[in-house]
């Protein structure tokens, strides 16, 4: 019976494993709006932690779940401003 208490947990943990943190990584020079919507990224993925915590990961998944979008939207960030960069110096 425990076993089926604590899966859930264990595959949270996995799956969060397979993901890197969001980092700001774009310059803001060169790309300075595109570098606020990653520092906004970055701060939301704080909050959903520190919410987690509060709620000791009682969320069924759902907190992970958002975690793991704002890890995609941050690399997809990361993907359109090297993109604009690349189009910026032809």
């Amino acid at each position: 019976m425990k076993l089926n208490i604590l899966l859930p947990f264990a595959f949270a943990f996995a799956v969060s494993a397979a993901y890197a943190d969001p980092v700001v990584n774009i310059d803001a020079h060169r790309n300075p709006n595109i570098n606020e919507a990653q520092k906004a990224i970055v701060q939301a993925y704080k909050s959903i932690t520190v919410a987690q915590k509060d709620n000791k990961y009682d969320m069924h998944g759902e907190a992970t779940k958002a975690k793991e979008l704002l890890e995609q939207a941050d690399k997809q960030l990361k993907a359109a401003a090297l993109t604009a960069n690349a189009a910026g110096k032809k």
